[in-house]
């Protein structure tokens, strides 16, 4: 069978998150911050108010468990706080404290270098027309049932 090509776009984005996320480590690591750190810093930071523990978890992609052990050592740190969940006191809110707002910023900035020297040299047009595809392969994923047996079945 002939290939397209389309196979190995997964093992691309697989590939390059993986090297992105692996340069920004090294370039965070002076200042004490692994990936998991300011991975989780950063979801905080982009959030619009204090975020549940569980949600977090979920955005991040880790298990509630492996969170509480993170959330431990960033609140030791200093870099958060857990505030109790009004409508459910066994649940936690996380909040970033002020010195981790600014490594926040330290953080947002140094991708945004890194941002800047993985696309120089990639015109504007060809960079428009990256984001569409992979928008267009984000709403298609998303449209697909996960179980089209079950589909069937409902019917």
């Amino acid at each position: 069978m002939k290939s397209d090509g389309t196979e190995q776009i997964g093992y691309l984005m697989k590939a390059i998150i993986k090297k992105w996320r692996g340069t920004l480590d090294q370039r965070l690591a002076s200042l004490g911050m692994s990936e998991a750190r300011w991975f989780c810093l950063l979801h905080l930071g982009r959030a619009e108010s204090p975020l549940p523990q569980v949600e977090l978890a979920e955005a991040m992609g880790i298990t509630p468990p492996s969170l509480v052990k993170l959330l431990d050592r960033l609140e030791e740190d200093g870099w958060v706080e857990r505030l109790p969940e009004p409508q459910d006191r066994r649940a936690k809110r996380v909040n970033l404290t002020p010195k981790a707002h600014e490594m926040v910023k330290v953080i947002e900035d140094e991708a945004q270098k890194l941002r800047q020297e993985v696309w120089k040299g990639i015109s504007a047009s060809d960079r428009n027309i990256c984001l569409r595809v992979l928008q267009q392969l984000e709403s298609t994923l998303d449209s697909i049932p996960l179980n089209p047996s079950a589909e069937g079945e409902a019917s």
